[in-house]
């Protein structure tokens, strides 16, 4: 693997990456809050582990927050009670990479509970949301395939090619502004992601994974091609990981982090390194 060192932490210890992750529990005497107010950190980005569903928290150091989906409608309890303990009230901007309940159930209810300043869909699925959400007046845009854009200085998206017409999609290529790099997939196929191998690949270092229940789910090259130290994978009740995909992840020697089964999955970011913790709520 390549540039990063990765510790996973719980609490007060460390331990080397590889090993099994130990865990911070959101009862311990520690103030979960201050996990996003460390100064060394540039950015801060959570794996939610909710029960249905996908969202992601990107928080910088001076309080820019991104978040990435809303999980189910039936896991909104859960996402809102993460953010309240998190100390977050206000979301600069929520994108929605794709316009179905595993990543927009909760929109409603975020939107009536927080304030929202913006919110971003796929570009083929603007009007129909717009139209859908005019009643909360709120500053809806879409982010075109193939578009660079930089809400903050320390966060560029880069939105990747996709397949799909019917339902569209955001895969997301996002460059930490201090050199560290994830890569959010939303669809899998082995055309699509000889498309993203086009581009240079090799510095990714966390690759979401996407479609991990079926055999098509992020092929062999892609993997081999990006290289990523870490995956994730969020936790959808019908979906269990393929063998296949599961195969592949070992095979490439990737560390697999599984919502389900290691909590919140948090990666916070310096200009240096990063560290990789699990947190229960």
């Amino acid at each position: 693997m390549h540039k990063w060192k990765v510790l996973i932490a719980a609490i007060i210890l460390v331990v080397v990456f590889g090993s099994s992750p130990l865990f911070i529990r959101a009862s311990s005497d520690i103030d979960i809050r201050t996990i996003l107010k460390e100064e060394e950190d540039d950015v801060s980005i959570l794996f939610f582990d909710l029960p249905e569903g996908e969202s992601a928290l990107f928080h910088t150091k001076d309080e820019f927050t991104v978040l990435i989906g809303t999980g189910s409608e039936a896991s909104f309890d859960e996402l809102s009670e993460r953010l309240t303990r998190l100390g977050i009230t206000v979301i600069n901007q929520l994108i929605l990479p794709k316009l179905e309940d595993t990543y927009m159930g909760g929109v409603s209810r975020l939107l009536e509970e927080r304030k929202v300043e913006q919110i971003i869909v796929p570009d083929q699925g603007l009007k129909w949301f717009s139209e859908s959400y005019q009643e909360y007046k709120i500053d809806i845009i879409s982010w075109e395939e193939e578009g660079l854009y930089q809400p903050h200085p320390a966060l560029q998206f880069s939105v990747m090619k996709s397949t799909s017409s019917m339902m569209p999609a955001l895969n997301l290529d996002v460059d930490i502004g201090c050199g560290h790099r994830l890569f959010l997939a939303n669809e899998a196929s082995l055309e699509l992601e000889k498309e993203w191998m086009t581009k240079d690949l090799s510095t990714v270092n966390v690759l979401k994974v996407a479609e991990y229940g079926t055999e098509k789910g992020t092929g062999e090259d892609f993997l081999v091609s990006s290289d990523p130290e870490v995956a994730v994978i969020f936790n959808l009740h019908d979906h269990t990981v393929s063998a296949s995909v599961r195969e592949r992840l070992q095979e490439t020697w990737i560390d697999t982090y599984e919502t389900k089964q290691h909590g919140t999955i948090l990666i916070k970011v310096n200009e240096t390194d990063y560290e990789l913790l699990t947190i229960r709520f």
